[in-house]
């Protein structure tokens, strides 16, 4: 696995840290710099390597990319300086100092690409690097070149070799900060056995007084150890060959020093290096990145394999060989324990499938794309514990192979019986309360209907005896007796309906229903109430209004309207009743004029046994369930209702019912 290099760690150094690091490169760029120019004597004598250029561009790279033109320049800066200071002229200086800030930059640039953090991780990164090395070695070389021809020399003669010195040092120098650490590749014998057969061959090729063109003898060693080490095992041998190569040829050894051609020897030697380091650097990149893949590839199979042994479900994969055996390829210990009696372990092939078994002639009866499930090893059925499915796959290049799923169906079983358990308490607990709840209804029914009896026995003779009593205080009396007891038949009557809608009984079709008839029936219901309280009553209703209803239903809904309407009406007020027929609808209005509802208590209205707060505080009495009461019976007879305020004072309920057909299409015997 490959670690970051110097360049990631030097761009993630935080606060002060980072600038600080870029500073010190820089500044060791101009100590390079110095002792290059003081290598060589006169002022007008270039130096012949250029390792500043390679430092430069390292800074450059350690930079990110916004810092970068800053890093860039502050190089170019330094660089007028060394010039000046190394007596090379204003010209060289000026021309050198600018084509060195674009120099760096253009490496860094081009060797980053879209990438944010750079190195040399892969071939493309590796030739990248090179590119930018190439192109900003050139660029330098035309700045030097261009500034030595202003100060009278030669740019031609110069520009060839201030850009092999350039390229050369950025070739050798900056990769310093760009090869990432590897794990070891080879033990560290091996790396030493190959770093001293490297230099010997350099010493046979380069030797003090031989002329012979061998300086090929160290290449295949370093191909050698470009496909076997690290890339920083392998860099670090490549700058040993080439400081080797350098010491010997100044010494007089090797084809370089002797050379009679038209190249110059510094020439040579940075020509040489820049081939040594940019075939090995290209090797060495490709086999880091295979390496890479490598490593991932078998992380993702050691992942691959741990979660395969572990699955709870089984797996298994077979091939079927020549003759017919079924090898088991790949096998997890679930699919190990459910085929232990199928499997069978020889010397040649490893894990096989037993050809006495069963599991062997059911594979061969399989289509190649088809997958067919049995139950195993216990009987097939709804209560089999375990699930085999085999799916044949014919791979023309390979073969047949035979891919095994083993399910646990042991724990959904367990499921199975428990939810199974549960729903039947469940159910037994509905049934109970549904027998309570039905207990409850004949109860209520039972004593609502054994009340009503009497109650409307004792309503009858009060009524009777307010006719004959004289006194005021006997007229007391008897209204107290009929408005309790009218209290009580609407209590039970509501108790009574809301039982009867609750079991779902119905008691007859609906059919239509004059309208005008059941208003004028339920006035009579309430017309003690009304005469008490002084108030008078108005009826907007023709005689030919019909509506789809119950009937009795129909007069529960009228009643409920109109004694709330007298109940919550002051005394000499007047409760209106209309009816009207629109072309879908007809719609019957009960207003009063009591104090109105809050709008945030409309809907809560039709609550049961809810009552308003203010309702209350004025000691209205009343139990809560008539509206409610009113709107299920509404409800059965497809008609709505709705209560608002009235644009003076009171409340208006309006209920919208069904229109009913005209008298001539209502079947005979209907009403």
């Amino acid at each position: 696995m490959s670690h970051s290099n110097i360049a990631d760690r030097v761009r993630a150094l935080p606060g002060w840290r980072h600038p600080a690091a870029l500073a010190l490169t820089l500044l060791f760029s101009v100590v390079v710099g110095l002792a290059s120019i003081t290598w060589v004597s006169g002022p007008a004598t270039l130096s012949w390597w250029w390792p500043a250029a390679g430092v430069g561009a390292a800074a450059a790279l350690m930079s990110s990319s916004a810092q970068r033109p800053y890093v860039s320049a502050g190089y170019g800066a330094m660089m007028v300086a060394v010039s000046v200071i190394g007596e090379r002229g204003m010209g060289i200086a000026v021309l050198g100092g600018l084509s060195a800030a674009i120099e760096v930059y253009v490496v860094a640039t081009i060797a980053t690409g879209r990438s944010a953090a750079p190195g040399i991780r892969n071939l493309k990164a590796a030739g990248r690097f090179m590119l930018g090395a190439v192109v900003g070695g050139s660029v330098g070389g035309l700045g030097v070149a261009a500034g030595v021809a202003v100060e009278g020399g030669s740019f031609l003669s110069t520009v060839g070799g201030i850009a092999a010195s350039h390229t050369s040092a950025i070739l050798v120098i900056t990769p310093l900060v760009l090869i990432t650490r590897e794990k070891r590749v080879t033990p560290w014998r091996i790396s030493l056995g190959l770093t001293l057969l490297t230099l010997a061959t350099t010493a046979v090729a380069f030797f003090p007084g031989w002329r012979d063109p061998l300086g090929f003898l160290p290449v295949p060693v370093l191909m050698y150890a470009a496909f076997t080490q690290s890339m920083r095992v392998t860099y670090a041998q490549l700058v040993l060959t080439i400081a080797v190569v350098s010491g010997l040829t100044a010494l007089g050894g090797g084809a370089f020093a002797n050379s009679a051609g038209s190249i110059r020897v510094v020439s040579l030697l940075q020509l040489y290096a820049i081939t040594l380091a940019v075939t090995v650097l290209f090797v060495a990149a490709a086999q880091a990145h295979q390496r890479a893949l490598i490593d991932q590839r078998e992380g993702t199979r050691r992942l691959l394999n741990e979660g395969f042994a572990r699955a709870r479900s089984g797996f298994a994969i077979l091939s079927e060989e020549a003759g017919g055996a079924l090898v088991v390829l790949e096998i997890n210990p679930m699919a190990t324990t459910v085929l232990a009696s199928e499997l069978t372990a020889t010397a040649k092939s490893g894990l096989v499938v037993r050809p006495d078994g069963t599991l062997r002639p059911f594979a061969r009866t399989l289509v190649p794309g088809r997958s067919d499930t049995t139950a195993w090893p216990v009987d097939e059925g709804d209560d089999a514990l375990l699930r085999v499915t085999i799916e044949a796959l014919d791979r023309s290049d390979y073969g047949t192979f035979y891919l095994l799923y083993v399910e646990d169906l042991s724990a959904l079983r367990e499921a199975e019986a428990v939810m199974a358990a549960r729903l039947e308490k469940q159910r037994q607990i509905v049934d109970a309360l549904r027998a309570m709840n039905q207990q409850k209804d004949d109860f209520v029914a039972s004593v609502s209907h054994e009340l009503r009896t009497p109650l409307t026995s004792i309503s009858g003779y009060a009524e009777e005896l307010a006719d004959l009593v004289r006194t005021p205080v006997e007229r007391d009396y008897v209204a107290v007796i009929l408005r309790n007891s009218e209290r009580l038949l609407e209590l039970v009557s509501n108790v009574l309906a809301a039982a009867r809608r609750q079991r779902g009984d119905a008691e007859a079709p609906a059919v239509p229903v004059v309208l005008a008839e059941v208003i004028e029936q339920c006035l009579l219901d309430v017309r003690y109430s009304v005469v008490s309280r002084e108030l008078t009553t108005e009826v907007d209703c023709a005689s030919s209004v019909r509506v789809m209803a119950y009937a009795s239903d129909l007069g529960r809904v009228i009643t409920n309207l109109l004694t709330n309407a007298v109940k919550f009406s002051p005394r000499g007020g007047a409760v209106t009743i209309t009816a009207r027929a629109t072309e879908d609808a007809v719609i019957v209005t009960v207003q009063d004029e009591g104090p109105g509802i809050d709008p945030a208590e409309r809907e809560r209205l039709f609550e049961p046994f809810y009552r308003a707060p203010r309702t209350i505080h004025d000691g209205v009495a009343g139990t809560g369930l008539g509206l409610a009461i009113t709107r299920d019976l509404l409800a059965g007879m497809k008609a709505t209702i709705s209560l608002d305020n009235a644009p003076a004072r009171g409340t208006i309920a309006e209920v919208r019912f069904p229109l009913a057909p005209a008298p001539a299409e209502v079947p005979v015997g209907a009403r």
